[in-house]
């Protein structure tokens, strides 16, 4: 389980509750921003965001940490996860039950819903504090793509990543002021020659999801004993 593990605050020796959280460590700040400001008392299990590379690997990280905790007398989880490209898609709850927000992935938790998520323009790649900042996308991951294959054969490689992208919208969570990561967004941008733009966003989707309530048509619920098949991932 270490392998896919970033941090983890659950200690199997001294457990205090029967309730976990699982999540990406995409969006580590905006958990921990509604950890505080709910008074949560749930350990956390951030595991690495790479892992969305290959679904069916974000599939096997997720069941070996479910079947470790659940063994452990974890009964109840929260995940930090959308649908996720239906990585979720033949996972086993074991003797858990989980709850996961109902959508396509991380962005739609800030956005606020599916219905916003489809009624904004096409083309924008969204950028959010971690993103901008992590050392393993944006401007960093197109550094080491310069290193291993030089500047040229890079940029092609960027280019036809983003070459549908026609904006690069800062997207704000309301957990980290945007001037803090904006100067980041702008070079990427201009580097994949993107138009800025500024997105509004909330991060009411995960702060719902450590207090409740739980509608089905903003969330998952999965009965402990159940596997996921992609049939149950339908999104409203």
């Amino acid at each position: 389980m270490n392998n896919y593990i970033i941090s983890s605050t659950f200690d199997p020796s001294d457990m205090q509750s029967d309730t976990l959280i699982i999540s990406c460590s995409r969006v580590e700040q905006e958990l921990a921003h509604a950890i505080a400001a709910t008074g949560c008392p749930y350990p956390v299990i951030y595991l690495k965001s790479r892992l969305h590379d290959v679904p069916t690997q974000l599939m096997t990280a997720l069941q070996e940490v479910i079947d470790e905790v659940s063994d452990a007398g974890i009964r109840k989880i929260f995940m930090g996860y959308a649908t996720c490209g239906n990585a979720l898609a033949g996972l086993h709850t074991r003797k858990c039950e989980l709850i996961i927000p109902r959508c396509d992935d991380c962005v739609t938790f800030f956005l606020g819903s599916m219905k916003r998520r489809r009624e904004m323009p096409t083309g924008i790649f969204y950028i959010t504090s971690d993103w901008a900042t992590d050392e393993t996308h944006g401007l960093h991951e197109f550094q080491n793509y310069v290193e291993e294959y030089g500047e040229e054969m890079a940029q092609e490689i960027y280019e036809m990543m983003f070459e549908h992208y026609s904006y690069a919208g800062i997207l704000d969570t309301t957990c980290c002021p945007t001037d803090t990561f904006r100067p980041q967004a702008e070079q990427f941008a201009e580097q994949m020659d993107l138009e800025v733009i500024d997105v509004d966003g909330t991060n009411d989707w995960l702060t719902q999801l450590l207090t409740g309530p739980w509608p089905e048509n903003r969330f998952f619920h999965f009965p402990s004993g159940y596997q996921i098949t992609a049939g149950d991932l339908y999104l409203p």
